[in-house]
């Protein structure tokens, strides 16, 4: 009896979420993207991202650690791998997984983020320089 017990017990935290086990966390997908300005490509900009899973909501941009960084083609084009890592955690105690964008552009660093709980295994961005930096995101899950 006192088996049966423990079996439904540690069932039952399982299926709760109550107990370590290993499992992937994707801190972004892969990114294919296009940097323009005034709608013309921008050829030769660093292009950056973050792999940091941030401390919601406290992270900003220059608190990243690992970066990757690509210098965009006479297209304006720039590719990242998607990057993640294996965790042993608490299902649901997990981190918010997000993508980063940072463009930087003479001496200036502009930065595009967005968090979600839920990241494609692929994003296709059109990024528009200016005073700020906008993209826009089409997952590909």
């Amino acid at each position: 009896m006192r088996i049966r017990l423990l079996i439904l017990a540690a069932s039952t935290a399982g299926l709760a979420g109550c107990v370590a086990a290993p499992h992937y966390v994707r801190s972004h997908p892969q990114i294919d993207g296009v940097l323009a300005s005034a709608g013309a490509p921008r050829a030769g900009v660093t292009v950056g991202t973050c792999l940091d899973e941030p401390p919601y909501p406290s992270w900003t941009p220059d608190k990243c650690e690992h970066r990757l960084a690509t210098t965009t083609d006479e297209q304006g084009r720039f590719h990242f791998e998607g990057a993640g890592k294996l965790h042993i955690l608490l299902f649901g105690a997990g981190d918010v997984p997000f993508d980063l964008i940072t463009v930087k552009d003479g001496e200036r660093e502009l930065s595009w983020h967005r968090f979600d709980p839920s990241p494609p295994l692929r994003t296709q961005m059109a990024c528009e320089l200016g005073e700020w930096l906008v993209c826009t995101a089409r997952d590909l899950r």
